[in-house]
């Protein structure tokens, strides 16, 4: 009868991942930013995609991006997990947000909670507005100033478990001296919708919990061709009180150093965790403009909201991918 007792009361460990952010750049040049995926499913496969206007897809010039991916592995009977995705529609004020609403028993049953990003997506090619321009086509992209999703402190009301799911995407004119001669994207660009989809994972545990903002900025190097620009950084402090190092947002922005109001064709984005044996680390983020042509001079700006927590039993087995792919979607 003691044994039956152990037998029942004993729960089967549950594996999951926890993204840890990414990294794209072109392999040749600036682009303008059409779509974008960064998406690790709760299985651990990874969904990337990339897309940069007509420049990168073969219409006028082929392209290749080179990625990056890390997350962590994790196994424990000490928690519940529950998997979800948010779709949001970005109009021209730049921001969206959403209210997300879970009434998973399993989730309640545990008294502490976070939620973690898992990717995300972000498409210039969805319906727009009667106001939109009809001379030029979304799935071409625009120049950027940045863009960024997040996920809000989890709270109980109730019976359910809720929390916010916001994103940001700015778009701006590019610079005047353009070559392209972008006149219809920058006449299209203030009256842009902008899907985000965001992947999630929120967990039930017992165990202690932080989240912490971390921030840095730089002025990008300007001195065409290819200016030497490179990530900003920001120190993770080593703690024993934590196993478990997740993402819940991240926002890059892009700025002309004059203060104008133009935006930037990217060379290069990502937010992401490095950890180290010690539980610490650093957070890299980078967004920059390096390129045959550089049209403005930019300040980077990039936030990380860092969530750590502790679980019992589980032994984080850190993960990365990186490689090159062609243009558009890729399942690895």
């Amino acid at each position: 009868m003691l044994l039956l007792l152990l037998l029942t009361g004993c729960r089967a460990p549950e594996a999951f991942v926890v993204w840890q952010g990414f990294n794209y750049r072109w392999s040749e040049l600036s682009h303008r930013v059409s779509l974008v995926r960064a998406w690790l499913e709760p299985d651990g496969g990874l969904s990337m995609g990339l897309v940069g206007g007509s420049w990168s897809t073969g219409a006028e010039f082929t392209d290749d991006a080179a990625f990056r991916m890390r997350w962590a592995a994790l196994s424990s009977d000490q928690l519940y997990a529950v998997h979800g995705e948010t779709e949001l529609l970005v109009g021209p004020e730049g921001f969206a947000e959403q209210e997300v609403t879970l009434d998973a028993e399993g989730l309640l049953s545990w008294p502490d909670h976070v939620v973690l990003l898992r990717g995300f997506w972000l498409d210039t090619d969805v319906a727009q507005s009667a106001d939109y321009p009809g001379d030029y086509d979304p799935a071409l992209g625009y120049t950027s100033r940045g863009f960024g999703v997040a996920l809000g402190t989890p709270r109980v009301e109730g019976d359910t478990l809720r929390f916010t799911a916001s994103a940001r995407a700015d778009w701006g004119p590019s610079g005047e001296g353009d070559p392209a001669d972008r006149s219809d994207m920058n006449g299209a660009a203030p009256y842009a919708t902008t899907g985000m989809t965001i992947a999630w994972t929120a967990l039930g545990f017992k165990g202690p919990s932080t989240r912490s903002l971390l921030g840095a900025d730089s002025p990008l190097e300007h001195d065409p061709p290819y200016s030497d620009q490179g990530p900003v950084s920001a120190e993770i402090t080593p703690s024993s009180d934590y196993n478990l190092n997740g993402i819940a947002g991240f926002d890059l922005r892009i700025e002309p150093q004059d203060g104008g109001g133009e935006g930037e064709y990217l060379r290069s984005f990502g937010a992401e965790l490095v950890q180290d044996d010690r539980g610490g680390g650093e957070v890299l983020a980078e967004v920059t403009t390096s390129s045959i042509i550089e049209l403005v001079p930019m300040q980077a700006a990039a936030e990380v909201l860092l969530v750590r927590a502790r679980l019992r039993g589980a032994e984080p087995q850190l993960r990365s991918e990186e490689g090159t792919h062609p243009v558009g979607l890729h399942e690895f």
